[in-house]
């Protein structure tokens, strides 16, 4: 059972981090769009 809950977790993590650096590249690609 604990093993499960230390799977889900690591999978919220990596979904975070995935998210978080898929936001700053739509941010760069929307910034580099615009010809900043």
């Amino acid at each position: 059972m604990a093993s499960q809950i230390n799977q889900s977790n690591k999978v919220g993590i990596y979904f975070d981090i995935y998210y978080k650096n898929r936001e700053e590249w739509i941010n760069q690609w929307i910034l580099k769009s615009q010809g900043f």
